[in-house]
């Protein structure tokens, strides 16, 4: 499970383990095949998608206060609590890559499992999160000092 231990506040560790616990209590989604990319796939399709300007979103699914501490230039913050109301009249069809912290973070599948039940059809899972991007020294804003970062 997600380490917040360090560089979060006792309402942000609270507000973070209510979000996992609400979901998987209330949501009857069932865990939807969901296809993953790599972290140099995600790199070369952000790249490619700046000089093309395709509309690829790369959405980080961490709480605002989380991601403030570390994020991959580019990439939006929705918070997984607000994913469903915030993407509800995109089209179905926009390629979407989610991620949360790392491999050990479940917010990235549920995410995708949101998504995929409300009908997005190209929906992927950067499941290294940005735990590896920062591992393979990839660009990042923010201080970079949360707990999890070193797990």
């Amino acid at each position: 499970m997600l380490n917040i231990s360090e560089g979060g506040s006792m309402n942000q560790k609270l507000l973070f383990a209510g979000l996992v616990l609400s979901f998987m209590v209330s949501n009857s989604l069932q865990s939807l095949p969901t296809s993953t990319i790599s972290c140099a796939d995600l790199q070369q399709k952000m790249m490619l998608s700046l000089a093309n300007e395709d509309g690829l979103y790369v959405i980080n699914v961490l709480p605002k206060a989380i991601c403030a501490d570390c994020k991959i230039p580019g990439t939006l913050n929705i918070p997984f609590d607000k994913l469903g109301k915030k993407t509800a009249k995109w089209p179905k069809n926009r390629e979407i890559i989610i991620h949360c912290a790392g491999m050990d973070c479940p917010l990235g599948q549920y995410a995708c499992d949101l998504l995929q039940g409300m009908g997005f059809q190209n929906v992927a899972l950067f499941d290294g999160g940005i735990r590896t991007w920062k591992r393979q020294n990839l660009p990042t804003t923010g201080r970079c000092k949360a707990g999890y970062l070193k797990g």
